[in-house]
């Protein structure tokens, strides 16, 4: 039997193995089954609606998503679903199925991962189709939800490109800023102030748009997550694992804030698992991290956020009693991040092999101590 690693200098504490939540991933599968959901969650790398340089843990994963609108809409309820493929640990490409008659694909990659300082850089094209116009709100090509009708410019979908930027701010959440054409440009009441026809007398189907977001641990397992993706204003939660993700959001909220008050939002939500889950089962040669954090000057156990930069893994909340927490990993090296709000976060690598469990221990500083 391997021993187990340790990793830092403060007090050593006993090993804890993760409690298995194969009963509770197998009841979410059944729920995935008989409600398929809709909606903006079509990638586990993404927030809500926009990408982000981070790629997944897992080599693939799929999901089904659905939205719908209590308001007089063409199209009250949607379902779509989605296949994504990670290659060589740097490009995920992606297939999204919306009708029987409209499937795009898209590709994303990682260009530089992210550093102590500096963010990860991710670029990628999406909406690759031989159709000009595509929404995943629609019966076919070329038709979306109302206000895709209704506002004087509505650049083509197809071909979008994007550049983004990524950052893990610890406790504080990580956050996404990008720029791309096509499906994150908009006309609305306010959306057009976010693009570089702005600043023209023309509209230009070429045009760049802003899109931005960031997401915020709550209570493990649930997520804040909020983006705007150049079009639409969307707000929400996900509850996250190493297993599976789930999504809930009221897209489209900017037809409340006054920006079109005849369009109503739509509330999505959306599911997926990896293929984790399937190694997990049929092949149990995972790892077990256990992190402990201590405050540098006393020893006390600090209820801490522990984070994974560049990885869709989603981040923990230490134990306030013992100042520990425990997640269940595939083998590989992991770049762990340590904080908590009103101290300075702590960083370094730790290798996680299968079959052991690795014990890192985290001293961490108050911004201000007297």
């Amino acid at each position: 039997m391997k021993a187990n690693k340790i990793y830092g200098t403060s007090r050593p504490g006993g090993d804890s193995l993760l409690i298995k939540k194969i009963p509770r991933i197998i009841i979410i599968l059944i729920i995935f089954v008989t409600y398929p959901c809709r909606g903006e969650f079509n990638s586990e790398s993404h927030l809500i609606d926009i990408p982000t340089a981070y790629l997944g843990l897992a080599t693939f994963s799929a999901g089904i998503n659905m939205s719908f609108t209590t308001s007089k809409d063409p199209y009250p309820q949607d379902y779509n679903s989605y296949l994504r493929l990670q290659v060589f640990d740097r490009v995920q490409l992606g297939l999204s199925i919306y009708t029987a008659k409209l499937q795009v694909l898209d590709i994303e990659g990682i260009v530089l991962t992210e550093g102590p300082y500096l963010p990860a850089i991710g670029i990628g094209s999406t909406y690759l189709t031989k159709h000009e116009f595509a929404s995943p709100v629609s019966i076919g090509p070329g038709i979306g939800w109302k206000d895709d009708q209704t506002y004087e410019q509505r650049n083509s979908e197809r071909f979008s490109w994007f550049t983004v930027l990524t950052k893990d701010f610890g406790p504080y959440g990580i956050y996404t800023l990008g720029i791309g054409r096509g499906d994150f440009v908009g006309y609305g009441s306010r959306s057009y102030m976010f693009n570089s026809d702005l600043y023209s007398d023309t509209k230009n189907n070429n045009a760049i748009g802003i899109f931005w977001g960031g997401e915020v641990l709550l209570s493990e397992p649930v997520f804040g997550v909020m983006d705007f993706d150049g079009r639409d204003f969307n707000v929400g939660i996900k509850l996250k694992s190493e297993f599976w993700q789930m999504g809930f959001a009221v897209a489209k909220l900017e037809h409340r804030l006054k920006g079109a008050p005849n369009l109503y939002p739509r509330f999505a939500c959306g599911g997926s698992v990896n293929s984790l889950l399937t190694r997990h089962i049929l092949r149990p040669d995972m790892g077990t991290l256990t992190v402990t954090v201590n405050n540098a000057g006393t020893g006390a156990p600090v209820y801490a956020v522990v984070s994974f930069p560049g990885k869709t893994i989603a981040a923990l909340h230490t134990s306030r009693e013992t100042g520990s927490c425990t997640i269940y990993l595939q083998p590989g090296t992991y770049w762990v991040r340590v904080g908590a709000l009103g101290s300075l976060w702590t960083e370094r690598r730790v290798y996680v092999d299968k079959g052991t469990t690795t014990v890192a221990y985290f001293n961490i500083r108050p911004l201000v101590s007297f």
